[in-house]
């Protein structure tokens, strides 16, 4: 126990360097507008209302979503009940979620390579520039992920079954793209099933249980749609074109990769001469279905350089890992410390700047942002009974004008507000679809009952002389205020 906390307290320090700026930030444009919409005008949530509150999410539309995160959201809620709008507090939880995380990393692999070889690892993978997506806000899922694999794995290592499946839980529940976790949680249950107790039966049956429950209505809505949440084609194909397709990139990003393919044949060898190739190649497998699962899930966003890279880069570097590992005794100890030097040459030549530079321009950029809604309070309190009209020219500003109209809401001001877009058509079909959703509210309205996209349609009839344009995009206000 000391030594977890010894090694914690110095997580916090290196999460502290990585992305400390983050506590000078405040709630942002993307995401954080879901805080403020669960505290509603009240500013408050009530266990009792949490709930109602999920079914307001993508979890109270079972089979017809895109996506189903159910963990995902009953996190975010409790941490709204808990956190409110207090952004330190949030970016505080973020710290300890990284350094809970870092911790239980450190510990699996000091139980292979020992010491400095793990701290060599460790750096080097913080290196990606994926993480600067992760840690510098405070609405992706993917840091619950971290946390939740960082549990499944230590729980593997340490046989602890009932951290594996919370873990897996935690993933599967929380990111569309932890499904292959399924794999590893029958692989306990059924081939494992004479070598455990009863209770870990039932807590690994809960873990696949739950992912199943997961998966399910993600299936059944992307069949209906014909297209992923990112508005990629199913088609098995095109998928399969396009991993071909993105291998001389991966090996052009990692080009120590064709070596440790060669010692993975090599080490494949080895075992098979040894009679033990089984667990090898079931390894290799594994990895193998997770990058693939990624590309099938983000298709050309994968991998970019941010999030969505989580976990199929850190795939791709624990197979570097694993290829040495796995070489025979003096071979490994040789592979250990060549590897171990490389990483650290590797860490301290590329060093952390964009993760950390990202978390300086979080705090800049939400603050910004913010100043900008004061601007719009202060426009409306200026022109006291006059209609608010929203005015937009791009889906480039959709989740801009949601999470302007929620902060609104959110600091009292009435629902009663107006949208009038502009825009032309649009080639990228994300984005297409976005101005045909917004065209639609300009024209009819929207929901009454969505905080985000609940307004009145707007009329010609509307008075310039008693309405106050909120401008976000370029384009001149039709509203003569004063």
């Amino acid at each position: 126990m000391r030594k977890f906390l010894l090694l914690f307290l110095l997580s916090i320090g290196v999460g502290y360097y990585l992305f400390g700026a983050n506590f000078s930030a405040k709630l942002g444009m993307v995401d954080d507008h879901e805080i403020v919409s669960f505290l509603g005008p009240d500013q408050k949530i009530r266990i009792t209302e949490i709930p109602q509150l999920l079914m307001r999410t993508e979890v109270g539309k079972w089979g017809s979503a895109l996506r189903f995160r159910p963990i995902y959201y009953t996190i975010r809620i409790v941490e709204s009940m808990v956190w409110k709008d207090n952004p330190q507090l949030w970016y505080g939880t973020r710290l300890v979620i990284f350094a809970l995380s870092l911790t239980l990393a450190y510990l699996i692999l000091e139980t292979f390579v020992g010491a400095v070889p793990s701290i060599a690892i460790l750096g080097y993978i913080l290196t990606g520039d994926y993480w600067k997506d992760i840690w510098t806000r405070l609405g992706p899922s993917e840091i619950y992920a971290v946390l939740g694999l960082a549990m499944f794995a230590w729980g593997v290592v340490k046989d602890k079954i009932w951290v594996v499946s919370v873990g897996a839980i935690v993933c599967m529940g929380s990111k569309e793209n932890f499904f292959f976790l399924l794999i590893p949680l029958l692989y306990l249950l059924v081939i494992k099933w004479k070598q455990i107790t009863v209770k870990q039966r039932v807590l690994l049956g809960f873990g696949v249980v739950t992912g199943v429950f997961v998966a399910l209505p993600m299936y059944l809505a992307t069949k209906s749609a014909g297209t992923t949440f990112y508005h990629e084609s199913l088609s098995l194909s095109q998928r399969l074109q396009l991993m071909v397709m993105k291998t001389p990139k991966i090996l052009y990003w990692y080009r120590v990769l064709p070596i440790f393919g060669v010692s993975a044949m090599i080490n494949g060898y080895y075992y098979w001469k040894m009679k033990r190739s089984v667990p090898y190649i079931l390894t290799l497998v594994f990895l193998g279905v997770v990058v693939a699962t990624q590309v099938f899930f983000y298709g050309e966003l994968w991998p970019g350089n941010n999030r969505y890279d989580f976990p199929g880069v850190l795939a791709i570097q624990l197979f570097g890992l694993f290829s040495v590992l796995t070489l025979p005794k003096v071979a490994r100890r040789i592979g250990i410390i060549t590897l171990t030097i490389y990483l650290l040459s590797f860490s301290f030549n590329k060093g952390y700047y964009p993760i950390r530079e990202a978390a300086r321009q979080n705090a800049i950029r939400t603050q910004a942002f913010q100043n900008e809604i004061n601007l719009f309070k202060n426009k409306i309190d200026d022109n006291p009974g006059k209609s608010i009209l929203f005015e937009t020219n791009s889906p480039l500003y959709y989740e801009q004008i949601a999470s302007t109209r929620r902060y609104l809401l959110y600091y009292g001001y009435p629902r009663e507000m107006y949208f009038r877009y502009v825009g032309g058509s649009e080639q990228d079909a994300l984005y297409g679809a976005l101005a045909e959703s917004m065209r639609g509210v300009s024209e009819q309205g929207g929901n009454p009952n969505d905080d985000s996209w609940g307004f009145h349609p707007y009329s010609t009839t509307l008075d310039p002389k008693m309405c106050v344009g909120i401008v976000i995009g370029e384009l001149e206000s039709v509203c003569n205020y004063r």
